[in-house]
């Protein structure tokens, strides 16, 4: 893109034909910027809803010491419970499919072959 500038003739020679081309190259001007900031907006709006920023944006806020200085407890859960939870979470959805009894899928079973 290239700046112009409008200027007539001479300024003595300023007609209001001049006056209006003038209002309209602004209006077109303004109009221009105003879609090229609503599209550089909505851009960077696609790109923070990204899996990867998003991703590292929790990454960021779990692994942040100066945000969270009480947070060992979570981080031991998660470098040990938490694989082998989700581990035993699965197996209990694969058991609950291929099981014809109801005592897995109360809430009681489900605990007990978690645990």
């Amino acid at each position: 893109m290239v700046k112009v500038k409008f200027d007539p003739a001479d300024k003595k020679d300023e007609t209001d034909g001049h006056k209006l081309f003038k209002k309209e190259i602004e209006m077109f001007v303004k109009k221009i910027k105003k879609e090229h900031k609503s599209e550089s907006d909505m851009a960077e709006r696609i790109e923070s809803c990204s899996n990867d920023r998003m991703f590292q944006n929790l990454l960021k806020l779990i692994e942040d010491k100066d945000d969270h200085e009480k947070m060992p407890v979570r981080k031991f859960f998660n470098n040990t419970f938490g694989t082998l939870l989700n581990d035993a979470i699965f197996a209990l959805m694969k058991k609950q499919e291929k099981s014809k009894s109801n005592a897995i899928f109360t809430m009681q079973g489900s605990v007990k072959f978690v645990a």
